[in-house]
């Protein structure tokens, strides 16, 4: 037995923000909306609402 982690318990640490930087680097046609859709995947418990008014509120703060 190994003590590797799958992909999805690797991605609960990160942000919404950190979710959609890494989306865009791997793929062409990842946005926004799919980084939320992951998010919400990953914490099912979590306010879609509220995590679109996160991410939005970190993406204003970019330079």
């Amino acid at each position: 037995m190994t003590d590797k982690m799958t992909d999805d318990e690797l991605m609960q640490g990160y942000t919404v923000l950190e979710l959609l930087v890494v989306g865009e680097r791997m793929t062409d046609d990842y946005d926004e909306s799919k980084a939320v859709e992951m998010f919400i995947r990953l914490h099912p418990e979590a306010d879609p609402e509220a995590v679109r008014a996160e991410l939005a509120a970190e993406i204003t703060k970019l330079p």
